[in-house]
């Protein structure tokens, strides 16, 4: 009986479609479980948790605009290209689908309001998000194309300084027991806020004079010279301080509320 249906099948994507279980084992996940599913599968990388966050509020806004605009569509598997490429259009033109983003850090609910205008990389990143969690449950799912297979946008033509040459004069001459370590490590060792925030005093050898470090994002050791005026710094940094945190200020509001050091 399967063999006189599937032969009745007038094209290839017909039978694909049809007898995709069949084909495949798949069974049907839900677009509202999917992205919990994903994290089970395994990954080339762990994500941390800021960009683990960032993936769950991205799938999730997806989920959201396919329930809103596309009703009938609850599996994952009968996503189909169109939808996907309507998703990404609209964040193209007008950001994200859900404007209020709401999200915990740090035992915290932080709630914000989306962008409307967001760069290319920002797209990108929503899209290879939202591939990712596909990728993952192909199998699973019985996806044979992910729908977010698509051209992706070209970088940002513009290069964006964070400070002018003024500005940075003006912090300078400005600097006070909060800022100072944030430029003086960010100058001398290229770390990213975040790592300066939890750098500890065990990522400092002063015997070979270098630091070791997991970088948050990337999750790469790094190992950084340190200089001499660093390691006066430094030094200086380390008496009186009982915490396992070379800045422990810094490294309790980065903890607890990352966009209040920024």
């Amino acid at each position: 009986e399967t063999i006189l249906k599937a032969s009745s099948q007038k094209t290839v994507r017909a039978l694909i479609e049809n007898f995709r279980d069949e084909l495949t084992g798949g069974t049907k996940i839900k677009l509202t479980e999917a992205f919990e599913l994903s994290l089970q599968k395994p990954r080339k990388r762990i994500p941390a948790k800021k960009a683990l966050s960032r993936k769950r509020e991205a799938f999730k806004d997806f989920v959201e605009f396919m329930q809103a605009t596309y009703p009938d569509i609850e599996d994952l598997a009968s996503v189909q290209p169109r939808h996907a490429e309507n998703y990404i259009a609209r964040v193209r033109t007008s950001g994200r689908f859900t404007p209020v983003v709401t999200y915990i850090r740090g035992g915290q609910t932080i709630t914000r309001t989306s962008e409307t205008s967001i760069s290319n990389k920002t797209i990108n990143d929503i899209q290879m998000m939202c591939k990712e969690v596909f990728d993952l449950l192909a199998r699973d799912a019985g996806i044979f194309d992910n729908p977010f297979n698509m051209k992706k946008l070209e970088k940002d033509a513009t290069e964006r300084e964070a400070f002018s040459e003024q500005e940075i004069c003006l912090i300078r001459d400005n600097l006070d027991s909060f800022t100072r370590p944030l430029f003086t490590l960010a100058m001398m060792t290229a770390l990213r806020e975040g790592d300066i925030c939890t750098l500890k005093w065990t990522n400092i050898d002063f015997q070979e004079m270098v630091i070791r470090k997991k970088m948050n994002k990337t999750r790469h050791i790094v190992e950084i010279p340190i200089a001499n005026d660093l390691c006066g710094y430094l030094r200086s940094l380390q008496e009186g301080n009982l915490s396992e945190y070379v800045l422990p200020a810094h490294a309790k509001m980065y903890l607890e509320n990352p966009s209040g050091v920024s």
